[in-house]
């Protein structure tokens, strides 16, 4: 189960950075006076600017935040999710443990025997689920500080872009 969450987060983390990108090359057309047909976060952002000329665009801003800054949520969720997965992990592992002990009826060579392959069934569960767990998030954690510090730099180029439009009014 962590496995897998870990590949689709990481699969999320590359398709938010192609995103990023993609946003980036049309945020550099924009500000190079080029036109870009199709929607974009700093088009779309331009022509809801022009539209409040004069009036406060403080909530646009906003808006343009959550909008590029919301997606990364789900990966960091993801991040910490790990974990608690790797957690959880090592309470079946120590449970599963614990119950090769109350299972243990004689404990003469047979017997000791099965209680302690259990009890190391038990440990192996604990141990490689916390590991996965810790080493899948901090890579997902790696990935999504990446993609989150792209999202801030696209942010900040699309709010300081200029109004080409604004030149020609009037």
């Amino acid at each position: 189960g962590i496995i897998v969450l870990f590949v689709l987060s990481s699969l999320y983390c590359g398709a938010l950075a192609f995103e990023m990108a993609r946003q980036h090359t049309i945020w550099k057309r924009l500000h190079h006076g080029l036109t870009h047909d199709g929607a974009s976060w700093a088009g779309d952002y331009l022509a809801e600017r022009r539209a409040l000329r004069g009036a406060d665009a403080t909530a646009l801003g906003d808006l343009l935040h959550e909008r590029i800054k919301g997606r990364t949520e789900l990966g960091w969720f993801s991040a910490g999710l790990q974990i608690k997965l790797g957690l959880l992990g090592t309470v079946i592992g120590f449970v599963i443990m614990l119950a090769s002990i109350g299972s243990a009826n004689d404990l003469q060579s047979q017997g000791l025997d099965t209680l302690i392959r259990g009890m190391g069934i038990g440990m192996k569960v604990s141990l490689y689920t916390t590991i996965v767990g810790l080493v899948g998030s901090m890579m997902i954690g790696i990935q999504m500080l990446v993609v989150d510090r792209a999202a801030d730099r696209l942010f900040a180029l699309i709010i300081t872009l200029p109004d080409r439009d604004e030149n020609h009014a009037d």
